[in-house]
């Protein structure tokens, strides 16, 4: 009844397995996953997934990738001896899957919502010819250290500011360079 504090119910996911299989295999299948880093091992995972389910395996071969597989998951994903328990490891292909589609690391062939994110810039050989007409429209220095130190300059100023009326408050405080936050409550 009392979990961990840290316990993220990783083992309630397992305890639903046989309704992730349900749709699992059919999900990879359909969908082509892509990233634009070499040997993304979340896309290896995924590729050795189809694999396994295409030929009716059940075993998860011992080099397959395990980069992508957060700390916490990693207690469930391998056993005592170091082998590699498929439905922990499939879930987590899953859970990680989520994470890097919301983030744009993987992208979908042939997807709108989920489409690679290098297709919203410009491309890379015109870039070099339409940088002096960006750089001129968004009012921007030639110069990448000039425009990091108009930036750090005005964070500067902005802090200051801060700090000003922040030192006016009995609530707030800086201490050992952190932010503190005393009790809001009314007593």
């Amino acid at each position: 009844m009392i979990r961990p504090t840290d316990d993220q119910s990783i083992d309630y996911f397992a305890n639903r397995y046989s309704h992730i299989r349900k749709f699992a295999p059919k999900f990879f299948a359909a969908l082509t996953f892509q990233s634009n880093k070499a040997d993304d091992p979340l896309i290896k995972a995924i590729e050795q997934i189809k694999t396994l389910n295409a030929e009716g395996k059940r075993k998860v071969k011992e080099n397959a990738p395990l980069a992508f597989v957060p700390q916490s998951w990693l207690d469930y994903v391998l056993d005592g001896k170091g082998k590699i328990i498929r439905r922990y490891y499939e879930i987590s292909t899953l859970w990680e899957l989520r994470s890097a589609l919301r983030s744009g690391d993987i992208w979908v062939k042939n997807s709108r919502r989920y489409a690679n994110p290098e297709t919203y810039l410009i491309e890379k050989d015109q870039w070099s010819d339409l940088r002096p007409e960006a750089l001129r429209l968004l009012s921007l220095p030639e110069n990448g250290e000039e425009r990091l130190n108009q930036r750090k300059n005005q964070l500067e100023r902005i802090l200051s500011q801060l700090e000003k009326k922040l030192s006016n408050n009995d609530n707030v405080r800086i201490e050992n360079e952190k932010l503190v936050f005393s009790s809001l409550l009314v007593p």
